[in-house]
């Protein structure tokens, strides 16, 4: 009986070390395949334009980004005006800094306002509004504060037309109100 025993234990083990013996025989050996012929870079798999200065306008539709601190010099209207559909600005955690002569950090002024997502960052010291943007259709707001803004007329710090989602933001120290929040959109 033990005989029979050691023999089932030695058929699987050797039929074990046959099968693997195979299967390393079909890979292959040596170095692998360069990773720079099937590696995708960042602006291939999600194409991003740098924004490194204000004023800047967004015409193309795209993702867009900051790397660092933006400040508008004493001359500069609005920051950042979206002119088109399909954006996502992605402001990396960074200060938008404006000046009070300036109207708005950031500013939707495009005729065809749909798929715009803003986010990750600070708007801060512009004369009118932080953020003025009209209208929409699909579009999120989300991780933006906007601090000290509205020295001017009574457009609030944050001001978002119809159909916006907003989401973990906030308003603080701007003179007029921290939010509006048109019909339709979610906060």
């Amino acid at each position: 009986m033990k005989r029979a025993f050691k023999t089932q234990v030695v058929i699987p083990g050797l039929l074990f070390l046959a099968l693997n013996t195979l299967v390393a025989q079909t890979e292959p050996v040596g170095p692998p395949e360069d990773p720079r012929t099937w590696m995708k870079t960042m602006n291939e798999i999600e194409p991003r334009t740098l924004i490194s200065s204000v004023p800047y306008t967004i015409t193309n539709s795209g993702s867009y980004y900051l790397t660092q601190n933006l400040t508008a010099g004493t001359n500069v209207v609005n920051g950042i005006v979206i002119q088109t559909h399909d954006v996502t600005l992605d402001m990396g955690g960074f200060i938008l800094t404006g000046t009070t002569n300036g109207m708005c950090g950031i500013n939707l002024s495009g005729a065809d306002n749909r798929n715009i997502i803003i986010k990750n960052g600070v708007v801060r010291g512009w004369g009118t509004a932080g953020l003025l943007l009209q209208n929409g259709m699909n579009c999120r707001l989300s991780g933006v504060t906007a601090v000290n803004n509205g020295t001017g007329p009574a457009f609030a710090a944050i001001y978002v037309g119809q159909e916006w989602d907003v989401e973990d933001c906030s308003s603080s120290l701007n003179r007029n109100a921290g939010f509006s929040i048109g019909s339709n959109s979610r906060i």
